[in-house]
């Protein structure tokens, strides 16, 4: 690789999912070197195009020495990585997410209280800590309600319940073996949206589009793009987003949750530390893709001020049960843009977990996701 650019910089990636692969791409593209650690060769397996790749943790000697002493920068897409890692690492090698996004998006309770300090509206909750706090609980923010656990356990396939009356309790109360959980009221809602930003070094935000986005069967099942809100709902989530990131000190991409109740309420939900499922549908349509934005921030290249989406487009994620349905629509759809992710292409695939998405440009979206239907997708 040609060395005399002056950006050029090995960059450590951290974390085998489809969006560090994509990320590796990316930089490769751009001239950058490319190392990556994973927990295990299996994951290694699974990502392609790393300049070099580790197998190891923070913890082992050859990693410090061979991995963190080399990289210039270090990106992480792992949601089990520890932040108390994240701050150790700082001091060998820089870290642009840095470890306060990191621990606000795994520590339920704190990004709660964080997001409290700063008066934006959350859903009610209640720390749990043992079984017997559920039914009080539930007697303070009522039904429905979820119960998640306070922090992502790598260990529990199933990471929240649903209660929707006292009978689904003591299912959901298994949860507590892996620790403190948070329970939170559920608020109904048809506008579940979400809006991704960069924050670069100066401290910038450049904002993507608002989506709108729809679940089945507790997983993504479109996201349109971009979302139709009224310009006074649009500006005010744009107001609240400035406000939460620009007191989280990081640079690079993150993407926040929103949903509108019945009565035109605006509440913040989940905050994610990097681009992941929620994002990738900028990879096609917009002027630049979050992958991108990510690279650009992290290693300080410039980003345009303004993104936008050229077309109105919907995004839709498919997975390994819906494997005859997706060879069927790919030999009877030319016009649709299908991607399979590389890293899902394994024996045993998690229901759960997206193995690849569609892009469907669209002027009419509500009759796009009528068209699906027909298609029983």
């Amino acid at each position: 690789m040609v060395k005399n650019f002056n950006h050029q910089k090995t960059i450590g990636i951290v974390g085998a999912i489809p969006d560090s692969q994509a990320f590796i791409f990316k930089a490769n593209q751009l001239g950058f070197e490319t190392y990556l650690l994973c927990k295990t060769a299996e994951e290694a397996s699974l990502i392609v195009g790393a300049d070099q790749v580790f197998i190891g943790t923070f913890e082992d000697q050859k990693i410090q020495d061979e991995f963190l002493m080399h990289c210039d920068l270090l990106v992480y897409y792992d949601e089990t990585l520890n932040a108390a890692e994240v701050e150790e690492v700082q001091k060998t090698v820089i870290v642009p997410q840095g470890d306060d996004l990191l621990s606000i998006a795994q520590d339920r309770v704190l990004q709660k209280a964080f997001l409290e300090s700063l008066s934006v509206n959350i859903a009610p909750y209640v720390t749990i800590v043992k079984a017997e706090d559920i039914e009080e609980g539930l007697r303070s923010i009522g039904y429905p309600a979820v119960l998640r656990t306070n922090q992502v356990n790598p260990e529990s396939k199933k990471q929240s319940y649903f209660i929707y009356e006292e009978s689904d309790i003591e299912e959901a109360a298994a949860l507590l073996k892996y620790g403190t959980c948070v329970l939170e009221s559920w608020i109904v809602s048809e506008q579940d949206l979400s809006i991704s930003a960069a924050k670069t070094a100066s401290g910038d935000l450049k904002l993507f589009p608002i989506i709108k986005k729809e679940y089945r069967k507790d997983r993504l099942f479109n996201v349109q793009v971009p979302a139709e809100l009224n310009e006074e709902l649009a500006h005010e989530i744009e107001r609240v987003t400035h406000v939460i990131l620009e007191n989280i000190e990081f640079r690079g991409v993150t993407t926040i949750d929103f949903i509108i109740s019945p009565a035109d309420a605006l509440y913040v939900g989940n905050i994610y530390p990097y681009p992941n499922i929620l994002s990738r549908y900028s990879a096609e349509y917009c002027t630049l893709s979050t992958t991108e934005a990510h690279l650009r921030a992290i290693a300080s290249l410039p980003i345009p001020d303004q993104i936008d989406c050229q077309v109105p487009y919907v995004f839709v994620p498919f997975y390994a049960d819906q494997t005859a349905m997706i060879n069927e629509l790919l030999m009877i759809q030319p016009d649709w843009k299908f991607t399979f992710y590389p890293i899902t292409k394994k024996d045993e695939n998690n229901i759960q977990e997206a193995v690849g998405h569609i892009l469907l440009k669209t002027e009419d979206v509500k009759k796009t996701l009528a068209l699906l239907k027909d298609e029983n997708y």
